[in-house]
């Protein structure tokens, strides 16, 4: 797990039980998306990076940008991100947060990347293959990095499976380095 990711567990789980004890989940989904939006937008990263932007002037930017597509609970999760200098992982923190609400439903989300798109049989497979192996439903997201080479990354919370050429590679590399 990317350590962006592991910092923003904490906040997205945060997020998912006060939404899940109001029975806003769909809510939540819908301004954390927004807030991802707009954090990975070019021009506001740029000033979500810029150490001169103090901490003030980069709440009021981004509450002021997200106007009334978000909460009044959602604006002070804006501020503490920003007070403790994490606004930067928003994306991060919608991602964990889909996961948890795909998991609160009995299965769990995985991310597949593939160097070339994969077909339904194929993702169908993979999912029968990890619903045997983790006793429970598989989604995926399926990204496309033609620096694998060919075959898959799997990635499931904390889980990798790495079955792609690039992979393999490596672990040769290493084995004969050793």
């Amino acid at each position: 797990m990317s350590e962006a990711k592991t910092v923003a567990r904490p906040y997205a789980a945060a997020a998912w039980k006060h939404a899940e004890d109001q029975g806003e989940q769909v809510l939540w989904s819908e301004m954390l998306e927004f807030m991802a939006s707009v954090v990975s937008d070019d021009a506001m990263s740029a000033i979500v990076s810029d150490p001169r932007v103090d901490t003030d002037t980069l709440s009021a930017l981004m509450l002021q940008v997200c106007g009334d597509r978000i909460n009044d609970i959602a604006g002070a999760f804006v501020r503490l991100l920003v007070e403790n200098g994490k606004l930067s992982l928003m994306p991060e923190v919608n991602d964990v947060y889909k996961e948890l609400r795909v998991e609160s439903g009995g299965a769990i989300h995985a991310s597949l990347t593939a160097a070339y798109p994969v077909n339904t049989e194929f993702e169908q497979a993979i999912a029968a293959a990890m619903r045997r192996r983790l006793y429970r439903e598989v989604t995926f997201t399926t990204k496309i990095d033609k620096a694998l080479l060919g075959g898959v990354i799997i990635r499931i919370g904390d889980m990798v499976i790495d079955a792609s050429v690039r992979g393999q590679v490596e672990a040769l590399a290493a084995d004969l380095r050793t």
